[in-house]
Protein backbone atom coordinates (compact mmCIF):
# COMPACT_ATOMS: atom_id res chain seq x y z
CA UNK A 1 0.00 0.00 0.00
CA UNK A 2 1.61 3.06 -1.28
CA UNK A 3 2.14 6.13 1.27
CA UNK A 4 0.37 9.37 0.49
CA UNK A 5 2.95 12.48 0.93
CA UNK A 6 1.60 15.21 2.93
CA UNK A 7 1.06 18.44 1.37
CA UNK A 8 2.33 21.20 2.15
CA UNK A 9 0.05 24.79 3.08
CA UNK A 10 0.83 27.76 3.80
CA UNK A 11 -0.70 29.48 6.90
CA UNK A 12 -3.63 31.11 6.30
CA UNK A 13 -2.34 35.14 4.64
CA UNK A 14 0.87 33.88 3.90
CA UNK A 15 3.29 33.88 0.65
CA UNK A 16 5.75 31.85 0.42
CA UNK A 17 9.14 33.52 0.24
CA UNK A 18 10.15 32.37 -3.10
CA UNK A 19 6.92 33.66 -4.62
CA UNK A 20 8.20 37.15 -3.72
CA UNK A 21 11.22 37.91 -5.84
CA UNK A 22 9.36 38.29 -9.29
CA UNK A 23 7.29 40.87 -7.59
CA UNK A 24 10.16 42.62 -5.82
CA UNK A 25 11.99 42.61 -9.49
CA UNK A 26 8.92 44.41 -11.11
CA UNK A 27 8.36 46.80 -9.06
CA UNK A 28 11.86 47.71 -8.83
CA UNK A 29 12.09 47.76 -12.65
CA UNK A 30 9.08 50.43 -13.22
CA UNK A 31 10.24 52.59 -10.19
CA UNK A 32 13.65 52.61 -12.28
CA UNK A 33 11.74 53.70 -15.76
CA UNK A 34 10.22 56.65 -13.94
CA UNK A 35 12.76 57.97 -12.43
CA UNK A 36 14.51 57.91 -15.71
CA UNK A 37 11.54 59.31 -17.36
CA UNK A 38 11.50 62.33 -14.83
CA UNK A 39 15.52 62.88 -15.23
CA UNK A 40 14.79 63.16 -19.11
CA UNK A 41 11.33 65.80 -18.71
CA UNK A 42 13.98 67.77 -15.78
CA UNK A 43 16.93 67.88 -18.64
CA UNK A 44 14.97 68.66 -21.60
CA UNK A 45 12.11 70.36 -20.57
CA UNK A 46 10.79 70.19 -24.59
CA UNK A 47 9.37 66.80 -23.65
CA UNK A 48 6.87 68.51 -21.54
CA UNK A 49 6.41 71.57 -22.55
CA UNK A 50 7.17 73.03 -26.54
CA UNK A 51 8.52 76.44 -27.69
CA UNK A 52 5.81 78.70 -28.79
CA UNK A 53 5.21 82.29 -29.42
CA UNK A 54 1.58 83.69 -28.17
CA UNK A 55 2.06 87.48 -29.68
CA UNK A 56 4.61 90.40 -30.36
CA UNK A 57 4.79 93.70 -30.12
CA UNK A 58 7.09 96.95 -31.47
CA UNK A 59 7.82 99.60 -29.30
CA UNK A 60 8.74 101.59 -33.00
CA UNK A 61 11.19 104.75 -33.39
CA UNK A 62 10.27 105.82 -36.35
CA UNK A 63 6.49 106.77 -35.92
CA UNK A 64 4.21 104.08 -35.82
CA UNK A 65 6.31 101.77 -38.02
CA UNK A 66 8.01 99.18 -36.41
CA UNK A 67 11.95 99.66 -37.90
CA UNK A 68 14.96 99.28 -36.20
CA UNK A 69 13.32 98.84 -33.09
CA UNK A 70 12.62 96.44 -29.65
CA UNK A 71 10.31 93.74 -30.30
CA UNK A 72 8.89 91.59 -27.64
CA UNK A 73 7.95 88.44 -28.50
CA UNK A 74 5.67 86.86 -25.60
CA UNK A 75 5.04 82.51 -25.24
CA UNK A 76 6.35 79.54 -23.19
CA UNK A 77 9.87 77.93 -22.84
CA UNK A 78 11.77 80.73 -24.78
CA UNK A 79 14.40 80.56 -22.71
CA UNK A 80 15.85 77.74 -24.48
CA UNK A 81 15.68 79.86 -27.93
CA UNK A 82 18.92 80.57 -29.51
CA UNK A 83 18.02 83.08 -31.55
CA UNK A 84 15.24 85.02 -34.07
CA UNK A 85 15.60 84.53 -37.45
CA UNK A 86 13.70 87.10 -39.64
CA UNK A 87 12.81 86.20 -42.93
CA UNK A 88 11.84 83.44 -45.73
CA UNK A 89 14.33 83.71 -48.36
CA UNK A 90 18.41 83.89 -48.14
CA UNK A 91 18.27 88.51 -49.31
CA UNK A 92 15.23 88.59 -46.33
CA UNK A 93 17.58 86.81 -43.71
CA UNK A 94 20.17 89.32 -44.49
CA UNK A 95 18.31 92.66 -44.22
CA UNK A 96 16.26 91.97 -41.27
CA UNK A 97 17.89 90.95 -37.83
CA UNK A 98 16.61 90.51 -34.52
CA UNK A 99 19.43 90.39 -31.82
CA UNK A 100 18.09 88.93 -28.56
CA UNK A 101 19.27 91.10 -25.38
CA UNK A 102 17.18 89.37 -22.99
CA UNK A 103 15.11 86.07 -22.43
CA UNK A 104 13.18 84.36 -19.72
CA UNK A 105 10.70 81.69 -19.94
CA UNK A 106 7.93 83.77 -21.35
CA UNK A 107 9.70 86.66 -23.03
CA UNK A 108 12.01 87.73 -25.64
CA UNK A 109 13.52 91.17 -26.30
CA UNK A 110 15.36 91.53 -29.16
CA UNK A 111 16.56 94.79 -31.58
CA UNK A 112 14.98 94.56 -35.30
CA UNK A 113 17.22 96.07 -37.12
CA UNK A 114 15.84 96.81 -41.49
CA UNK A 115 18.28 97.28 -43.80
CA UNK A 116 17.13 100.37 -46.56
CA UNK A 117 16.96 97.81 -49.70
CA UNK A 118 14.20 95.55 -47.65
CA UNK A 119 10.82 96.24 -48.46
CA UNK A 120 7.71 97.04 -46.27
CA UNK A 121 5.40 94.02 -45.88
CA UNK A 122 4.95 91.05 -43.83
CA UNK A 123 8.24 89.05 -42.87
CA UNK A 124 7.99 85.38 -40.78
CA UNK A 125 9.64 85.17 -37.27
CA UNK A 126 11.60 81.42 -36.63
CA UNK A 127 12.51 80.64 -33.30
CA UNK A 128 15.75 78.71 -33.09
CA UNK A 129 16.24 75.93 -30.55
CA UNK A 130 19.03 73.92 -29.86
CA UNK A 131 19.59 70.61 -30.36
CA UNK A 132 20.54 68.13 -27.39
CA UNK A 133 23.05 65.40 -27.33
CA UNK A 134 24.14 65.67 -31.09
CA UNK A 135 20.65 66.13 -32.54
CA UNK A 136 19.82 68.60 -35.30
CA UNK A 137 18.27 72.63 -34.00
CA UNK A 138 14.54 72.79 -33.75
CA UNK A 139 12.96 75.05 -35.82
CA UNK A 140 9.59 76.76 -34.29
CA UNK A 141 7.14 79.08 -36.64
CA UNK A 142 6.04 82.10 -34.56
CA UNK A 143 4.23 84.07 -37.04
CA UNK A 144 4.54 86.75 -39.07
CA UNK A 145 5.40 90.40 -38.51
CA UNK A 146 5.05 93.62 -40.48
CA UNK A 147 7.92 95.84 -40.76
CA UNK A 148 8.43 98.73 -42.82
CA UNK A 149 6.36 101.79 -43.70
CA UNK A 150 2.58 100.96 -44.72
CA UNK A 151 1.12 104.37 -45.35
CA UNK A 152 -2.53 104.49 -45.77
CA UNK A 153 -3.23 101.44 -43.95
CA UNK A 154 -5.90 101.63 -41.53
CA UNK A 155 -5.17 97.85 -40.47
CA UNK A 156 -1.50 97.94 -39.06
CA UNK A 157 -1.68 95.44 -36.05
CA UNK A 158 2.30 94.39 -35.95
CA UNK A 159 2.00 90.32 -35.59
CA UNK A 160 0.17 88.08 -37.37
CA UNK A 161 -0.50 84.27 -37.44
CA UNK A 162 0.96 82.41 -39.54
CA UNK A 163 -0.50 80.78 -42.81
CA UNK A 164 0.40 78.15 -45.98
CA UNK A 165 -1.37 80.40 -48.03
CA UNK A 166 1.06 82.73 -49.94
CA UNK A 167 1.70 85.33 -53.05
CA UNK A 168 4.07 84.39 -55.95
CA UNK A 169 3.18 86.98 -58.31
CA UNK A 170 1.18 89.29 -59.93
CA UNK A 171 -0.34 90.06 -63.11
CA UNK A 172 0.59 93.31 -63.99
CA UNK A 173 2.86 95.65 -62.85
CA UNK A 174 0.86 99.13 -64.44
CA UNK A 175 -2.63 97.89 -64.22
CA UNK A 176 -5.48 100.63 -65.15
CA UNK A 177 -8.62 101.71 -62.77
CA UNK A 178 -11.72 99.09 -64.33
CA UNK A 179 -8.99 96.40 -64.75
CA UNK A 180 -8.90 92.83 -64.00
CA UNK A 181 -5.85 92.20 -61.80
CA UNK A 182 -4.51 88.81 -60.67
CA UNK A 183 -2.58 87.63 -58.27
CA UNK A 184 -0.98 83.95 -58.16
CA UNK A 185 0.29 81.64 -55.68
CA UNK A 186 -1.32 78.94 -53.37
CA UNK A 187 -4.61 79.66 -51.80
CA UNK A 188 -7.35 77.72 -49.59
CA UNK A 189 -10.45 77.35 -51.63
CA UNK A 190 -12.64 77.53 -48.42
CA UNK A 191 -10.82 80.65 -47.30
CA UNK A 192 -11.79 84.31 -47.73
CA UNK A 193 -9.18 86.99 -48.95
CA UNK A 194 -9.03 90.71 -48.18
CA UNK A 195 -6.37 93.42 -50.08
CA UNK A 196 -4.59 95.89 -48.49
CA UNK A 197 -2.83 98.66 -50.67
CA UNK A 198 0.06 100.98 -49.25
CA UNK A 199 2.67 103.28 -50.07
CA UNK A 200 5.53 103.61 -48.56
CA UNK A 201 6.17 107.02 -49.76
CA UNK A 202 4.42 109.62 -47.18
CA UNK A 203 4.06 112.88 -49.78
CA UNK A 204 2.43 110.54 -51.84
CA UNK A 205 -0.19 109.45 -49.59
CA UNK A 206 -0.57 113.28 -48.08
CA UNK A 207 -3.11 114.44 -51.26
CA UNK A 208 -4.61 111.32 -52.05
CA UNK A 209 -8.50 111.19 -52.21
CA UNK A 210 -8.40 107.51 -50.99
CA UNK A 211 -5.90 105.06 -51.47
CA UNK A 212 -5.91 102.34 -54.36
CA UNK A 213 -8.77 99.30 -54.10
CA UNK A 214 -9.50 95.63 -55.61
CA UNK A 215 -13.49 95.05 -55.54
CA UNK A 216 -15.01 91.90 -56.36
CA UNK A 217 -12.22 89.34 -55.04
CA UNK A 218 -12.61 85.79 -56.57
CA UNK A 219 -10.08 83.04 -56.12
CA UNK A 220 -8.99 79.40 -57.26
CA UNK A 221 -6.28 77.49 -55.37
CA UNK A 222 -3.57 79.14 -57.75
CA UNK A 223 -5.01 82.46 -58.36
CA UNK A 224 -6.80 85.50 -56.99
CA UNK A 225 -8.22 87.74 -59.18
CA UNK A 226 -9.97 91.02 -58.51
CA UNK A 227 -10.94 94.55 -60.25
CA UNK A 228 -8.59 97.52 -59.16
CA UNK A 229 -9.81 100.85 -58.85
CA UNK A 230 -7.99 104.39 -58.68
CA UNK A 231 -10.05 107.44 -58.59
CA UNK A 232 -8.98 110.97 -59.52
CA UNK A 233 -6.40 112.06 -57.97
CA UNK A 234 -5.15 109.15 -56.36
CA UNK A 235 -1.17 109.22 -57.22
CA UNK A 236 1.72 107.20 -56.18
CA UNK A 237 3.45 103.46 -56.31
CA UNK A 238 1.89 100.87 -54.26
CA UNK A 239 2.27 97.59 -52.58
CA UNK A 240 -0.28 94.98 -51.75
CA UNK A 241 -0.81 93.10 -48.43
CA UNK A 242 -3.05 89.59 -48.68
CA UNK A 243 -4.65 88.86 -45.82
CA UNK A 244 -7.08 85.63 -44.62
CA UNK A 245 -10.43 87.08 -43.25
CA UNK A 246 -11.33 84.21 -40.84
CA UNK A 247 -7.80 84.31 -39.17
CA UNK A 248 -6.18 88.10 -40.01
CA UNK A 249 -3.63 85.93 -40.88
CA UNK A 250 -1.01 87.87 -43.87
CA UNK A 251 0.03 86.01 -46.95
CA UNK A 252 4.16 86.18 -47.05
CA UNK A 253 5.71 86.99 -50.58
CA UNK A 254 4.47 89.97 -51.61
CA UNK A 255 8.16 91.63 -50.41
CA UNK A 256 9.10 90.25 -53.68
CA UNK A 257 6.69 91.69 -55.70
CA UNK A 258 7.32 95.26 -57.06
CA UNK A 259 5.48 98.02 -56.15
CA UNK A 260 2.52 99.02 -58.86
CA UNK A 261 1.09 102.44 -60.45
CA UNK A 262 -2.58 102.53 -61.20
CA UNK A 263 -3.39 104.72 -64.47
CA UNK A 264 -6.48 106.70 -62.78
CA UNK A 265 -9.58 107.30 -65.18
CA UNK A 266 -8.83 109.36 -67.92
CA UNK A 267 -9.86 112.65 -68.46
CA UNK A 268 -13.67 113.54 -70.62
CA UNK A 269 -14.17 116.57 -72.03
CA UNK A 270 -17.31 118.01 -72.11
CA UNK A 271 -16.85 121.25 -73.71
CA UNK A 272 -14.50 124.39 -73.95
CA UNK A 273 -14.56 128.47 -73.47
CA UNK A 274 -12.17 131.33 -74.16
CA UNK A 275 -11.42 133.46 -76.81
CA UNK A 276 -10.16 130.81 -79.06
CA UNK A 277 -12.45 128.06 -78.53
CA UNK A 278 -14.55 130.64 -79.76
CA UNK A 279 -13.26 131.83 -83.12
CA UNK A 280 -10.21 130.08 -84.75
CA UNK A 281 -8.48 133.48 -85.55
CA UNK A 282 -8.67 134.26 -82.12
CA UNK A 283 -5.93 130.91 -81.72
CA UNK A 284 -3.12 132.69 -81.89
CA UNK A 285 0.06 132.54 -79.66
CA UNK A 286 -0.95 133.93 -75.79
CA UNK A 287 -4.42 132.95 -75.61
CA UNK A 288 -6.57 131.30 -72.82
CA UNK A 289 -8.26 127.60 -73.92
CA UNK A 290 -10.08 126.48 -71.03
CA UNK A 291 -11.48 122.26 -71.34
CA UNK A 292 -14.55 121.80 -69.22
CA UNK A 293 -14.51 118.25 -67.86
CA UNK A 294 -13.91 115.67 -65.70
CA UNK A 295 -10.40 113.39 -64.52
CA UNK A 296 -8.03 116.24 -64.87
CA UNK A 297 -6.05 115.84 -62.21
CA UNK A 298 -6.85 118.14 -59.84
CA UNK A 299 -3.80 118.08 -58.02
CA UNK A 300 -1.61 120.37 -59.70
CA UNK A 301 -1.53 121.96 -62.90
CA UNK A 302 1.63 120.62 -64.07
CA UNK A 303 0.05 116.86 -63.34
CA UNK A 304 -1.55 117.36 -67.29
CA UNK A 305 0.48 117.32 -70.45
CA UNK A 306 -0.84 118.00 -73.41
CA UNK A 307 0.12 117.44 -77.79
CA UNK A 308 -1.51 118.87 -79.87
CA UNK A 309 -1.06 117.50 -83.51
CA UNK A 310 0.23 114.05 -84.88
CA UNK A 311 3.56 114.60 -86.17
CA UNK A 312 6.47 115.49 -84.20
CA UNK A 313 7.05 118.55 -86.33
CA UNK A 314 3.15 119.64 -85.54
CA UNK A 315 4.02 119.15 -82.13
CA UNK A 316 6.69 120.74 -81.78
CA UNK A 317 4.95 123.72 -83.33
CA UNK A 318 1.62 124.07 -81.23
CA UNK A 319 1.37 123.39 -77.62
CA UNK A 320 -1.04 124.03 -74.70
CA UNK A 321 0.65 124.60 -71.55
CA UNK A 322 -1.57 124.02 -68.24
CA UNK A 323 -2.04 126.73 -65.80
CA UNK A 324 -4.58 126.37 -63.52
CA UNK A 325 -6.65 122.94 -62.90
CA UNK A 326 -10.09 122.08 -60.37
CA UNK A 327 -12.39 118.96 -60.60
CA UNK A 328 -14.47 121.42 -63.39
CA UNK A 329 -11.29 121.41 -65.78
CA UNK A 330 -8.08 122.85 -66.89
CA UNK A 331 -7.32 126.14 -68.18
CA UNK A 332 -4.07 126.25 -71.03
CA UNK A 333 -2.02 128.73 -73.04
CA UNK A 334 -1.62 128.47 -76.68
CA UNK A 335 1.50 128.75 -77.99
CA UNK A 336 1.76 129.07 -81.73
CA UNK A 337 4.90 129.19 -84.03
CA UNK A 338 5.33 130.93 -86.80
CA UNK A 339 4.41 128.95 -90.56
CA UNK A 340 2.30 126.70 -88.76
CA UNK A 341 0.02 126.05 -91.60
CA UNK A 342 -3.83 126.07 -91.23
CA UNK A 343 -5.47 123.57 -89.99
CA UNK A 344 -7.46 121.27 -87.67
CA UNK A 345 -5.16 119.14 -84.96
CA UNK A 346 -6.24 116.70 -82.32
CA UNK A 347 -5.69 117.26 -78.87
CA UNK A 348 -4.31 114.99 -76.34
CA UNK A 349 -3.84 114.95 -72.87
CA UNK A 350 -1.85 112.22 -70.37
CA UNK A 351 -1.83 112.39 -66.66
CA UNK A 352 1.06 111.99 -64.32
CA UNK A 353 0.28 108.95 -61.71
CA UNK A 354 3.18 108.95 -59.22
CA UNK A 355 5.82 111.04 -58.42
CA UNK A 356 8.28 109.22 -60.22
CA UNK A 357 6.99 110.66 -63.04
CA UNK A 358 5.12 107.72 -64.86
CA UNK A 359 2.59 108.99 -67.00
CA UNK A 360 -0.87 107.68 -68.24
CA UNK A 361 -1.78 106.54 -71.91
CA UNK A 362 -2.99 109.19 -74.06
CA UNK A 363 -6.23 110.28 -74.70
CA UNK A 364 -7.80 112.23 -77.51
CA UNK A 365 -10.32 115.02 -76.09
CA UNK A 366 -11.00 117.49 -79.23
CA UNK A 367 -9.57 119.14 -82.08
CA UNK A 368 -7.68 122.90 -82.06
CA UNK A 369 -8.80 124.61 -85.44
CA UNK A 370 -6.34 127.07 -86.69
CA UNK A 371 -6.44 130.12 -89.08
CA UNK A 372 -9.66 129.13 -90.22
CA UNK A 373 -11.26 132.66 -89.86
CA UNK A 374 -14.62 132.90 -87.35
CA UNK A 375 -15.32 129.23 -87.10
CA UNK A 376 -14.86 127.54 -83.35
CA UNK A 377 -11.65 127.04 -82.42
CA UNK A 378 -11.86 124.05 -80.55
CA UNK A 379 -14.61 121.23 -81.43
CA UNK A 380 -14.84 117.54 -80.17
CA UNK A 381 -15.70 115.86 -83.49
CA UNK A 382 -14.53 112.64 -84.10
CA UNK A 383 -10.72 112.28 -85.53
CA UNK A 384 -10.58 111.09 -89.32
CA UNK A 385 -6.95 109.64 -88.80
CA UNK A 386 -6.23 111.75 -91.88
CA UNK A 387 -4.91 115.70 -90.87
CA UNK A 388 -3.76 117.38 -93.69
CA UNK A 389 -1.66 120.56 -92.69
CA UNK A 390 -3.07 122.65 -95.02
CA UNK A 391 -6.66 121.65 -93.92
CA UNK A 392 -8.95 124.89 -94.57
CA UNK A 393 -6.00 126.82 -95.15
CA UNK A 394 -7.40 130.19 -97.56
CA UNK A 395 -4.24 130.61 -100.96
CA UNK A 396 -4.91 134.01 -102.16
CA UNK A 397 -5.69 134.25 -106.32
CA UNK A 398 -2.21 135.75 -107.38
CA UNK A 399 -0.28 132.64 -105.61
CA UNK A 400 -2.52 130.26 -106.91
CA UNK A 401 -1.70 131.08 -110.43
CA UNK A 402 2.01 131.98 -109.68
CA UNK A 403 2.39 127.90 -108.38
CA UNK A 404 0.44 126.87 -111.78
CA UNK A 405 2.64 128.53 -114.12
CA UNK A 406 5.53 127.20 -111.90
CA UNK A 407 4.52 123.57 -112.12
CA UNK A 408 4.11 123.68 -116.00
CA UNK A 409 7.46 124.79 -116.21
CA UNK A 410 8.62 122.56 -113.53
CA UNK A 411 6.90 119.67 -115.86
CA UNK A 412 8.95 120.76 -119.57
CA UNK A 413 11.77 120.81 -117.59
CA UNK A 414 11.85 117.15 -116.28
CA UNK A 415 10.85 116.44 -119.88
CA UNK A 416 14.05 118.14 -121.33
CA UNK A 417 16.42 116.78 -118.73
CA UNK A 418 14.60 113.15 -119.32
CA UNK A 419 14.85 113.19 -123.00
CA UNK A 420 18.79 114.41 -122.69
CA UNK A 421 19.40 111.52 -120.19
CA UNK A 422 17.97 108.80 -122.85
CA UNK A 423 20.32 110.54 -125.48
CA UNK A 424 23.82 110.24 -123.43
CA UNK A 425 22.65 106.72 -122.67
CA UNK A 426 22.86 105.61 -126.02
CA UNK A 427 26.07 107.25 -127.33
CA UNK A 428 27.96 105.78 -123.95
CA UNK A 429 26.40 102.04 -124.96
CA UNK A 430 27.66 102.79 -128.28
CA UNK A 431 31.39 103.24 -127.18
CA UNK A 432 31.36 100.82 -124.40
CA UNK A 433 30.75 98.23 -127.15
CA UNK A 434 33.70 99.07 -129.65
CA UNK A 435 35.83 99.21 -126.61
CA UNK A 436 34.76 95.80 -125.60
CA UNK A 437 35.36 94.45 -128.87
CA UNK A 438 39.17 95.87 -129.77
CA UNK A 439 40.33 94.16 -126.33
CA UNK A 440 38.93 90.79 -127.09
CA UNK A 441 40.43 91.17 -130.31
CA UNK A 442 43.81 92.50 -128.58
CA UNK A 443 43.91 89.73 -125.84
CA UNK A 444 43.40 86.43 -128.35
CA UNK A 445 46.57 87.81 -130.27
CA UNK A 446 48.50 88.04 -127.22
CA UNK A 447 46.84 84.46 -125.93
CA UNK A 448 45.37 85.77 -123.00
CA UNK A 449 41.85 85.34 -121.40
CA UNK A 450 39.97 88.54 -122.26
CA UNK A 451 39.14 90.27 -118.54
CA UNK A 452 35.39 90.49 -117.63
CA UNK A 453 34.13 93.52 -117.32
CA UNK A 454 33.46 94.67 -113.51
CA UNK A 455 29.91 95.21 -112.39
CA UNK A 456 29.24 99.06 -111.30
CA UNK A 457 29.40 98.84 -107.20
CA UNK A 458 26.31 99.08 -105.82
CA UNK A 459 25.94 102.19 -103.62
CA UNK A 460 23.95 102.89 -100.35
CA UNK A 461 20.90 105.16 -101.52
CA UNK A 462 20.77 107.21 -97.81
CA UNK A 463 18.38 109.33 -99.85
CA UNK A 464 16.49 112.07 -97.96
CA UNK A 465 15.25 111.41 -94.51
CA UNK A 466 11.64 111.78 -93.40
CA UNK A 467 11.26 111.72 -89.59
CA UNK A 468 8.43 109.31 -88.91
CA UNK A 469 6.11 109.81 -85.62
Amino acid sequence: MSQTKPHHHFPRGKRSGTLQSPFRYSSAMSALVWTLLLVCVVANPGVHAAVSVKGAVCTAKLKEWCTNSTMTLTGEELESVAYVRVGATATEQQQVHCEINYKSSDTILCTLTMALSARAGPYPLTLVVPGTAGANDSEVPAGNVLLGAFWGMSDTSFWKPSTTSSVTNQSSNWPSTGDGWTLHGNFDEDKTYTLFFFSSAEGAVAGNPSMVTCASVTHTTSTLTCTIIAVNGVMGMYSVLVMESETNAVLLGTTLLPPIAVNPPLPDVVGASGDCAVSSAACVTGATLILQGINFNYRKAEYQEFFVGVTEAQRNAISLTPVEVDKNGVTTILTVADGTPAGSYPVFVRLQVCMMGMMSPLRCVGNLVLKSGEVAGFNMDMPTGSYPETQSASIPPGQAAATIVATILGVLLIAALVALAVVCARGAARHRHSGEVNEYSENVEMGLPAAAVSPGKELGTEGSRFSQY
